[in-house]
């Protein structure tokens, strides 16, 4: 948890970050022990001004364990209408690209244009 934890505000803090923007969050060599109570938890944070996410969110899993932890948090963070998972990167990008001019459900316009943004490598 407190691996996830710096990971999330390392990534806020990155000057390129912004809530705007797509992601696609890679889980496929993660080994996810976190009990329900943690996922809520990392969910919650999430959801907060600085940390949510407006955009398409793309997860890539290894195994049906860290599946079912993914798929808790996007019903948590409330995002499953923008969220997919996968089990490989190349289908996760094409999903991502695929939705590049498309405005998530439930954000309107308010995305500034942003949606129209290629999918960033941030490292």
């Amino acid at each position: 948890m407190d691996d996830l934890r710096a990971t999330a505000e390392a990534a806020v803090c990155d000057p390129a970050w912004s809530p705007e923007l797509h992601g696609l969050i890679d889980f496929s060599g993660a080994y996810l022990d976190l009990s329900s109570n943690d996922v809520l938890r990392l969910a919650l944070l999430l959801r907060r001004d600085g940390y949510r996410s407006n955009g398409w969110l793309a997860f890539i899993v290894g195994n049906s364990a860290a599946f079912g932890l993914v798929r808790m948090l996007g019903h948590w963070t409330r995002a499953t209408d923008r969220t997919r998972i996968f089990h490989n990167r190349e289908e996760a990008e094409r999903w991502l690209n695929g939705r590049a001019g498309h405005v998530p459900p439930g954000f309107g316009g308010g995305l500034n244009g942003a949606c129209a943004t290629a999918v960033r490598n941030a490292g």
